[in-house]
């Protein structure tokens, strides 16, 4: 399949001041292009705050007045199981909203009554500084797309991640997404209209919790050059991530990277 070339953005790191001014002013653009960080420095960052050695507690350290992370819970990661798994561990690292925290979960079956076009409701009049979708449902793009129009004028002011999507229109997702990370995906999985099977385990905690970290450090737009693949693999952590390669023209995605088994 074609691949769809990705929105550039400008990179804004600040590793040591963790501020972002509201993004509730629609199409709001960026004051100041700051100095970046590299993704490698950005890994280290991500690493050294979770040491358990570390006395500060995420009431030290993250702030709701700086925005919210919001994580949909979609095909595959709603049930009650895993959900109420990473509920907890995510209260205990970064606070939940209802807890005056930073994270605000969003369940796909519960609060979107399984119709992902009521997210842009969800969303509404939220100070959102990043946005991760688990197993994004069939047509997501098309309700992101429909936020940016409506909301941001053609230009998100966060990332989005899309870790484990179902796969309904791979391109649209990697057009609108900063990137998406997925696991190898055989041509059946790619043919199927009932999408893939999610592969849940400690690495995909993980990944999520170094996902959320990673926006919470920084306040930045990645763009879609040589450096986005180490941003990638800076979140991934120990797994490898590679690009993904259609399997039809053997073209590389740019922002679209499988997890190396």
């Amino acid at each position: 399949m074609k691949k769809l070339k990705k929105i550039a953005f400008i990179p804004l790191i600040f590793l040591e001041v963790f501020a972002l001014s509201s993004c509730k002013d629609k199409a709001k653009e960026p004051s100041a292009t700051p100095s970046v960080a590299s993704p490698d420095a950005m890994q280290l960052v991500v690493r050294s705050s979770e040491a358990e050695s570390s006395p500060i507690t995420r009431k030290d350290l993250w702030h709701k007045e700086e925005g919210y992370v919001a994580i949909l819970f979609g095909y595959g990661f709603s049930d009650e199981g895993f959900y109420g798994k990473m509920l907890s561990k995510l209260s205990a690292e970064y606070g939940l909203e209802e807890e005056e925290g930073v994270v605000f979960p969003i369940n796909y079956a519960e609060t979107l009554k399984s119709h992902i076009n009521n997210l842009p409701n969800v969303l509404q009049n939220k100070n959102i500084k990043g946005l991760i979708l688990l197993g994004a449902p069939e047509n997501t793009y098309r309700t992101l797309n429909q936020i940016r129009e409506d909301d941001w004028d053609q230009k998100f002011p966060y990332p989005i991640f899309s870790f484990f999507p179902q796969g309904d229109n791979m391109e649209g997702e990697e057009a609108i997404c900063t990137f998406v990370v997925e696991h190898d995906r055989t041509a059946e999985d790619d043919a199927s209209e009932e999408g893939t099977s999610q592969k849940i385990n400690e690495e995909t905690e993980d990944l999520i919790m170094h996902a959320v970290r990673y926006i919470l450090v920084s306040d930045f737009l990645i763009e879609p050059d040589l450096n986005i693949h180490q941003h990638g693999q800076a979140i991934a952590g120990a797994k490898k991530v590679r690009r993904y390669t259609d399997q039809e023209t053997s073209m590389q995605s740019i922002n679209h990277f499988v997890i190396e088994e």
